[in-house]
């Protein structure tokens, strides 16, 4: 009877011993996991700023080049409307001109 127990003893010591570096094999792959997870989010978070930071310099670069658009087309608008009137001008001079050669 007791050779029987201790048979059982030794069978239960080596299943213990035997899920304990189980359980160790499978806690180390968890953190290996978890580290690797770690480390892709924090590469993720890493590229998600970039890409804001670039949408953020490409959106001011395109508020300045919308701004710089629109002071030229004032300024075009501008010379077009001293073009028109010194078109008048020259114009009326040249009526004048020609009602007193008449």
């Amino acid at each position: 009877m007791r050779a029987e127990i201790d048979t059982l003893k030794n069978k239960l010591d080596q299943q213990q011993d035997k899920y304990t570096g189980e359980n160790q094999e499978l806690t180390r792959r968890i953190n290996s996991l978890a580290d690797k997870l770690q480390r892709d989010s924090e590469a993720y978070h890493d590229r998600v700023n970039n890409l804001n930071e670039n949408i953020n310099s490409l959106e001011s670069e395109i508020n300045g080049k919308q701004n710089e658009l629109e002071r030229t087309r004032a300024q075009n608008n501008i010379q077009t409307k001293e073009l028109q009137r010194n078109i008048e001008e020259v114009s009326n001079k040249l009526d004048k001109t020609r009602r007193e050669l008449s």
